[in-house]
């Protein structure tokens, strides 16, 4: 069976690996307005509608905006301001995937629209 899409989800912060809940659901939730499976005729979400998509988001953030203190092992993270980070990634991924023909994407086209 294919693999947990959570298992194809790599975040950092700062270069340490993190695990970020806030950001898979904000991922899952605009992929799912992008993915024609998401929805059968019927209107209920299919077994395909929870799939997500595969992804390495790398952050670069002052050591304000995040708390790594929450686990032993510092993977768990959580930002101090959730609410807002979770929104300017959602448009920050709707505007991305918005501007794309077919799932085609131009190279370092990510790189680029980060260093805005």
């Amino acid at each position: 069976h294919p693999a947990n899409a959570r298992d194809l989800q790599f975040f950092s912060i700062n270069g340490r690996p993190v695990d970020l809940p806030s950001v898979s659901r904000v991922l899952g939730d605009v992929w799912r307005s992008f993915d024609p499976t998401a929805e059968t005729k019927s209107g209920t979400a299919s077994s395909l509608g929870r799939r997500r998509p595969a992804c390495l988001l790398a952050f670069t953030l002052p050591n304000s905006m995040y708390d790594v203190n929450l686990s032993p092992d510092k993977r768990e993270v959580m930002f101090t301001e959730e609410a807002a980070m979770s929104e300017l990634i959602r448009e920050g991924i709707l505007a991305l995937w918005s501007n794309q023909c077919e799932g085609k994407f131009a190279a370092n086209e990510v790189e680029s629209r980060s260093n805005k």
